[in-house]
């Protein structure tokens, strides 16, 4: 099987202090075949990534905060900086790369249709997906891509810390096809998931606080301490079906 995590951050994002070789060092160990460089808003680590480290492969991308929400645009060549979503999806487009709607339904419990009509995937599977959401995301996530076959399912860690590396991923059969082709062929493909807790998303914080020291940061980092306590002592609800700590395999 050809295993890939297709969501990761590097100190390149403002919430995280991974670097590439030791992801790539990771990723190798947790038999990971590829894995994407998705950092926020910005491609100055995945511009220059080698094709491959270590025997893991590296696909270029980003994570773009839209006016819609987050997209990941997979297999790109150069920066997108426009964070008008329609205009985003283009500019992947032109690229020759993939949009891919991530986590949509962390922040809410609807998608447009013309969203849907414009993006080539779905996040089918987050590890952080579930964040503060009272509802079931990732669960939602799979559903919206059941009713919508023709979209490409992806699933991803949505790592900023080393030991998320490799707990989202998607496997497909061994095959000689190149990475964007293996994704558009939508061949089978299996979901492996572990969720994160609520402890890696409050240390995102922190270190967002720590590189951008402001009073903003500081109220939202104290927001979220707040909310990370008031969850473990109550529950977070209902949670998606593979609960922290354990690793399941589904089929497509």
């Amino acid at each position: 099987m050809i295993q890939l995590d297709l969501h990761c951050h590097t100190e390149a994002s403002f919430d995280s202090r991974m670097t590439v070789d030791k992801i790539a060092e990771i990723a190798r160990a947790r038999g990971l075949d590829a894995i994407a460089i998705t950092d926020h808003n910005t491609f100055a680590v995945a511009r220059d990534l080698p094709a491959e480290q270590q025997g893991v492969r590296f696909i270029r991308g980003i994570e773009i905060g839209t006016d819609r929400g987050d997209v990941l645009g997979l297999f790109l060549e150069a920066e997108i900086t426009t964070r008008n979503f329609c205009k985003a999806v283009d500019a992947i487009h032109e690229q020759g790369g993939l949009a891919i709607l991530a986590h949509p339904f962390k922040w809410t419990q609807r998608v447009a249709e013309d969203t849907l009509e414009r993006v080539d995937g779905i996040e089918v599977y987050n590890a952080r997906g579930q964040g503060f959401s009272r509802w079931n995301s990732n669960d939602l996530a799979r559903h919206l891509w059941t009713s919508r076959p023709e979209l490409i399912p992806t699933a991803g860690s949505d790592a900023h810390l080393y030991a998320e590396i490799g707990r989202g991923r998607i496997a497909y059969a061994d095959t000689d096809d190149d990475l964007d082709t293996l994704l558009r062929m939508q061949d089978e493909p299996r979901f492996h998931r572990r969720d994160s807790s609520l402890i890696p998303e409050l240390r995102s914080q922190f270190t967002k606080l720590t590189k951008h020291p402001n009073l903003k940061q500081l109220l939202r980092f104290g927001r979220h301490l707040g909310r990370t306590s008031a969850w473990t002592v109550r529950g977070a609800g209902t949670r998606s079906a593979a609960s922290a700590g354990s690793l399941t395999e589904e089929s497509g």
